[in-house]
C-alpha cells in the first residue's frame, strides 16, 4: 500500500465516522418531519419530502458502511476495514429494523390515523435502540481508525529501528575498513618503491571509508528526527 493509499484510507475512515454520526441526525429528522406531516396538514407535502430524503440518505450511508459508496467518497476497501468489527455487525439488524419501520410509515403517511399510531413506536425506537446502535457504530469506526494508525506507527517504528541497525553496521564496517587502509598504508611505506601503487589504493579506500562514515552519520541524524 502506497503512502497515498494509506492517506486515502485514513480520510475515508474519518469520513465514515462523520457519516455514521450523521445517521443519528437523519433518523431524528425523519421522525420530526413525520410528526410535522401528521400535526400540520399545511406542511404535509414538504414534511413528507424531508422524511423521504432523510430516509434515502440514511440508506445510502448504510450502504457505504457495508460495501462502500462512490458518491460519498467511501471505497470498498474502507468498508471492508470496518465490516469485520463485531459491534458494527451487531448493530446492522437495528439499522435494518429502522429502515423497515420508516419505509412502512412512509407508505402510510397519507393516512393520519395510521401514521400517528406508527409514529409513536418509531420515535421510541429511534431514541433508544437505534441511538444505541448508531453510537456503537461510530465508536467502532473510530476504533478501526485508531487501530490502523497504531499498527502503522508500529510498522514505521520497526522500519526505523531496522534502518538504524543497518546504518550502524555501515558505520562499523567503515571504521574497520579505515583501520585496514591505515595498516595497508604502513605496509606500503615499508615496501618502499614497490609499495607506492598499493599506497594509492589504500588512500582511496580510506577516503571511501570516511565518506561512508559521514553519510551514515547524516542518515542516522535524519532518522532521529522521525522519532
Amino acid at each position: 500500500m502506497t503512502t497515498k493509499d494509506k492517506n486515502t484510507l485514513d480520510d475515508e475512515l474519518s469520513r465514515l465516522i462523520n457519516l455514521s454520526g450523521k445517521m443519528r441526525m437523519l433518523s431524528h429528522r425523519a421522525v420530526m418531519s413525520a410528526q410535522q406531516s401528521v400535526l400540520d396538514p399545511s406542511s404535509h407535502n414538504r414534511a413528507i419530502s424531508v422524511f423521504n430524503n432523510s430516509l434515502d440518505e440514511f440508506k445510502l450511508i448504510k450502504t457505504a458502511l457495508e460495501k462502500g459508496e462512490a458518491s460519498l467518497g467511501i471505497s470498498a476497501q474502507a468498508a471492508q476495514t470496518v465490516n469485520g468489527h463485531t459491534d458494527i455487525a451487531n448493530a446492522t439488524p437495528t439499522l435494518e429494523r429502522f429502515i423497515f419501520l420508516a419505509d412502512r410509515l412512509s407508505a402510510d403517511l397519507q393516512d393520519d390515523d395510521v401514521a400517528a399510531s406508527q409514529l409513536s413506536g418509531l420515535a421510541d425506537f429511534v431514541s433508544h435502540e437505534l441511538l444505541t446502535a448508531l453510537n456503537a457504530v461510530t465508536a467502532s469506526v473510530s476504533q478501526c481508525l485508531h487501530n490502523l494508525l497504531d499498527d502503522r506507527r508500529a510498522v514505521e517504528k520497526n522500519v526505523r529501528n531496522a534502518m538504524f541497525e543497518a546504518v550502524q553496521s555501515i558505520s562499523d564496517v567503515s571504521r574497520k575498513v579505515k583501520l585496514i587502509s591505515l595498516n595497508a598504508t604502513v605496509e606500503a611505506a615499508r615496501a618502499g618503491e614497490h609499495g607506492r601503487g598499493f599506497a594509492v589504493i589504500a588512500q582511496e579506500i580510506r577516503i571511501l571509508s570516511e565518506n561512508a562514515a559521514v553519510s551514515s552519520k547524516q542518515i542516522a541524524g535524519q532518522l532521529s528526527k522521525l522519532n
